[in-house]
């Protein structure tokens, strides 16, 4: 019995939370009425957007949802109409058609908005602006898919142009791996291309009728150095960059030529001949089979050689890429 009134006592002083009033509960539905109206007129929110998915930081912040391989990818206000790099590259081929490893475009780019669409221009790619910006960054996201799963290399025209009837099936293409970092991100792309006439046996296929190539978009930042472009001289052959200069019709040549080079200094300039400040670093990559990589590694420092005739020691190295985590990259 006393036990029993200690209890009826302890409950009885127990705080009880306030009963909503009718002012409480009206403000409550006007709050979720505007917030209603307002993703209405401006979609929903940032953080609505990307729940759940997986938040992966670097220059372009990315996020990807692994269930549904969506992918979202997010533009800061500073980083529209700013000159970025791409760098495009076919890192898988199908082995018949088309190679593996194969270098195809490095351009400048800028992110272009225009209402609710941003461009990837030069306009390789369109997209919508999805939801309300970050309300601390101001970022927007817009759908990634298609800024990069499109057929780049224009596949299907090139072997349409060779009677092979190949086509590029944006539905069985995906995003592959993705990687962040402060000045550079790093999208892969899986395409898938079909047909239901194969015309040619493919010997590097298990099936005819269709085939997968992987590429790889590398998105950096413009590096901050003082590197002067050296002209080409026509009496020196070289790799050139070139492009048409537009400012005058009353030159005798339109282009303008560049000598592709590497950008060394000398740490030590009084001396004739220095090491670099910073050196070329060559990584063998671990798909180099083990008995091959001294001779590769030899191959390559073989042009310290070269380089020391133009006044720098040994400013070329190898390293063996050793095994890294996800999202981190060897650094020379």
């Amino acid at each position: 019995m006393y036990l029993l009134l200690l209890l009826v006592l302890a409950f009885a002083a127990w705080p009880l939370a306030p009963t909503p009033t009718w002012a409480d509960l009206s403000g409550q539905v006007a709050a979720e009425e505007a917030e209603e109206e307002e993703e209405e007129e401006e979609g929903p929110k940032f953080e609505k957007v990307v729940k759940d998915f997986d938040h992966i930081e670097g220059l372009f912040d990315l996020y990807r949802d692994p269930e549904e391989n969506k992918v979202y990818l997010a533009i800061e206000p500073g980083q529209f109409d700013e000159i970025f790099l791409c760098a495009i590259s076919r890192t898988k081929g199908d082995g018949y058609f088309f190679d593996s490893g194969s270098m195809l475009f490095n351009f400048p780019f800028v992110f272009e908005r225009v209402g609710k669409q941003v461009f990837f221009t030069p306009v390789i790619g369109a997209t919508s602006i999805e939801g309300q910006p970050h309300p601390e960054t101001g970022a927007v996201l817009v759908d990634a898919s298609p800024l990069f799963v499109q057929d780049i290399d224009l596949v299907d025209f090139q072997l349409g142009e060779r009677d092979i009837s190949y086509g590029f099936d944006g539905d069985k293409s995906y995003f592959g791996d993705l990687k962040n970092f402060l000045d550079n991100t790093e999208v892969d792309v899986v395409l898938h291309f079909a047909t239901d006439s194969p015309k040619t046996n493919v010997p590097t296929l298990p099936d005819n009728r269709s085939f997968r190539h992987t590429y790889h978009y590398s998105l950096s930042t413009l590096p901050d150095t003082d590197y002067q472009p050296r002209p080409a001289d026509d009496r020196v052959g070289h790799f050139l960059t070139l492009y048409q200069d537009y400012t005058s019709v009353l030159k005798e040549d339109p282009y303008v030529r560049y000598v592709e080079r590497w950008h060394l200094e000398k740490a030590e300039p009084k001396f004739k001949t220095s090491k670099p400040k910073k050196p070329i670093v060559f990584w063998l990559e671990n798909t180099v089979p083990v008995e091959y990589r001294d001779p590769v590694r030899e191959g390559v420092l073989l042009w310290n050689k070269a380089f020391e005739k133009s006044a720098s020691k040994t400013p070329s190295s190898s390293k063996s890429n050793p095994t890294t985590r996800p999202g981190t990259r060897p650094t020379p």
